[in-house]
């Protein structure tokens, strides 16, 4: 991963927040499934349809609507975790890359599972890119993301 705010974990740091992610939300890879969600999806949660055109438009209003979100709930100096399944995994720090130009944040899973995640688990995004969704669970994260910009998809099913 490239770019500011970005910090790779080192290997005991990795498998510990992979361990714990997985306990969390039984996290199941399949690339057959289409169906079944490949996480628990905790509530209270919304998924959000991703069987949509990718303009850039797209990409930069979801990037956009997702970055205030993650300002306004993690600290200047605090991060949340960024995992992209068999790939490093980052802490990410959203204010130290507020001041570049807005690069696509990669909330929308491409080619793989692409999750962030609050420090405590409370909060975050399971993109899948097979089934083309995007959950995002956590009352905190859930009330952020409608007070900022609109996101341009369509809700699939909501877990409250």
């Amino acid at each position: 991963m490239r770019g500011r705010g970005y910090t790779e974990l080192d290997r005991q740091e990795r498998r510990a927040v992979w361990d714990q992610f997985n306990e969390r939300f039984d996290f199941r890879p399949d690339y057959y499934e289409r169906v079944r969600p490949a996480i628990i999806e905790p509530a209270p949660s919304i998924v959000f349809d991703l069987d949509v055109e990718w303009s850039e438009e797209f990409v930069a209003m979801v990037s956009a609507a997702f970055r205030h979100a993650f300002e306004s709930l993690i600290p200047a100096g605090d991060h949340l975790y960024f995992l992209d399944w068999q790939h490093p995994a980052y802490r990410y720090e959203p204010h130290a890359d507020n001041d570049s130009p807005l690069p696509a944040l990669p909330v929308l899973p491409d080619g793989d599972y692409y999750i962030f995640v609050s420090q405590d688990f409370s909060f975050g995004t399971f993109g899948h890119p097979w089934q083309q969704s995007l959950l995002v669970f956590g009352e905190a994260l859930l009330a952020a993301l409608a007070q900022g910009p609109a996101l341009p998809m369509d809700q699939l099913r909501r877990q409250t």
